[in-house]
């Protein structure tokens, strides 16, 4: 809005609903992409290849983002459509591999709890980004009231834009790294655990 559209609200809106939609667009064209990846590789591994691409591609707003050419941005933002679409497409399947490896340590089946836990998360850093919006606009100098905000803070809002996100992005692909139930890990856990019910069940 105030980088690009000088203040324009109107303009800096329809670019970002064109922008949402863009990205909803395509996370929904390359979900059969992103099923045959999973079948070819882990879902560790194709996680943190959509990390890294939507953070390097954050950080082409470093030459996307400008006033010149605002439909530029929208390379960016669709660098990261994949990794949206995962989110919904992944995690749920892998809450499901750390209550089967939750079983075979404990015993327990306790998909409820992992479930309630994960949510809690979610929510949780949904409500840290909201809470985290109006501390980094305060710390580059942003006043709402002004009509045009000094070039001093328009730089310092378009480095936040460009690096933060790309640098949690990539924090999460280091915290996935000791992620270990792939596929052939899973085999074998199912199996221990089918046999641990056999057992059970020959024992009662």
């Amino acid at each position: 809005i105030y980088y690009v559209f000088d203040g324009d609200l109107a303009a800096g809106a329809a670019m970002e609903g064109l922008k949402s939609t863009l990205t909803l667009v395509l996370g929904v064209v390359l979900l059969p992409l992103l099923t045959k990846l999973s079948d070819r590789c882990d879902k560790r591994q194709v996680i943190i290849g959509l990390l890294v691409f939507a953070a390097l591609g954050n950080l082409l707003n470093i030459v996307c983002l400008t006033p010149d050419r605002p439909y530029l941005q929208l390379v960016p933002a669709l660098a990261a459509a994949g990794l949206a679409s995962s989110v919904w497409m992944f995690f749920p399947a892998m809450k499901a591999d750390v209550a089967d490896y939750d079983e075979l340590q404990t015993g327990q089946r306790r998909e409820g709890s992992l479930n309630a836990f994960y949510l809690w998360c979610f929510k949780l850093s949904l409500v840290a980004s909201a809470g985290m919006d109006g501390l980094l606009l305060s710390a580059t100098g942003f006043r709402v009231e002004a009509a045009r905000q000094s070039p001093e803070t328009l730089g310092a809002m378009v480095l936040i834009y460009t690096f933060l996100p790309a640098a949690i992005w990539l924090c999460g692909a280091l915290v996935l790294l000791p992620y270990r139930l792939n596929r052939g890990a899973m085999a074998e856990i199912r199996n221990l655990i089918e046999v641990r019910r056999a057992g059970r069940k020959d024992g009662l």
